[in-house]
This record gives structure tokens, sequence and C-alpha cells, in this order.
């Protein structure tokens, strides 16, 4: 659909991976501000070995935000983020369902009491 010569559908998906691209750029600012309480909080997941946390932790965040923002391999970009959200939503649910509702997602970074 064309209106005033812009592609709507192009310019619709462009301001949403714009959106998705800062809002992973917010969340991996909030982690690496703290990365190592945002380890001990993968740790809790048991989702992956210990030793693999420090090296992983938040990589794929902002290889996910960088990629969205500049529109690099956008359908791969996607993948990833779907991938890493159903993934969330997966462990959460878990957490949930093992009654740990009080565990921290340590979403935008990890919150202290």
């Amino acid at each position: 659909m064309m209106f005033l010569n812009i592609d709507v559908q192009s310019l619709i998906l462009t301001i949403f991976r714009l959106l998705l691209g800062s809002i992973f750029l917010v969340s991996f600012v909030g982690k690496a501000s703290e990365r190592y309480h945002f380890v001990d909080v993968l740790a809790t997941f048991k989702l992956i070995p210990s030793s693999w946390l420090q090296p992983v932790a938040g990589s794929l965040i902002i290889i996910v935000a960088i990629m969205l923002l500049l529109g690099w391999q956008s359908q791969a970009a996607a993948a990833l983020c779907g991938f890493l959200l159903i993934i969330f939503t997966i462990v959460v649910g878990l957490s949930l369902i093992r009654r740990h509702p009080d565990l921290e997602c340590g979403c935008f970074g990890v919150k202290h009491n």
C-alpha cells in the first residue's frame, strides 16, 4: 500500500524493528551495569552451566539489539529475538510452576531490596 510515495508496511515494520531493538538495548544496558549480579540471577534459573554464564550473559541481547537497530540481517535478528523471548517465557513459566513467584527475572537489570 502506497501513501504519499511511502510504503506503509515497510514504515510500520521499521518502526517496530527500531522499537524492539531499543527495548533490547535498554535491557542490555541495565544488565551490563551490574553484570555480576545479572550472572547470579541467571544462575538461579539453572538453564546453562555456570561456567558459560559470564561470557554469554547479555551477549545475545546486545547482538539482537544491534542487528535490529541497524536493520542488518533483520530476519535472523527477528528469529533470534523470538528464540530469546520463548526461552524467557518458558523459564518464567517453570519458575511459577515450581512456586517461585519471587524469583527475579533480571529483565532490565537487577533490582535491589
